[in-house]
């Protein structure tokens, strides 16, 4: 059976990649455009920057990757037997996706590292 809730404000973060700085290429794979859900995803990892190192582990590529913060947003998990199982990317629908809100950020992976980039000013 599946299970739709509403999250709080933040609570949902989108997560964009792109191929350059200037974010006119999306980033090729696009498996690697990730979603955020803080309820779903902290008992599997201890942040959003711990969630995206795991995803990128495997890829030498220098990915610019922008983090969007999002309003309250209407969330679907499908579970076995559930007829949308498996068509949704971890079984996780958004249906209705709030406008962003503050918070996010700005990161580059580069050398399979995840850098913050604020920090490289």
């Amino acid at each position: 059976m599946s299970v739709e809730f509403d999250t709080e404000k933040g609570e949902l973060c989108t997560i964009e990649c792109w191929q350059d700085e200037d974010r006119e290429e999306r980033y090729q794979d696009g498996d690697h455009d990730l979603i955020w859900v803080d309820r779903i995803h902290e008992s599997f990892y201890d942040n959003i920057e711990d969630y995206i190192t795991s995803k990128f582990a495997d890829i030498s590529d220098t990915i610019y990757i922008d983090i969007h913060a999002c309003r309250s947003s209407t969330v679907i998990v499908y579970e076995k037997g559930d007829e949308f199982y498996d068509v949704y990317l971890n079984n996780i629908s958004i249906e209705e996706i709030g406008d962003d809100c503050l918070g996010g950020g700005e990161y580059l992976w580069q050398t399979n590292k995840l850098i913050n980039r604020y920090s490289l000013a």
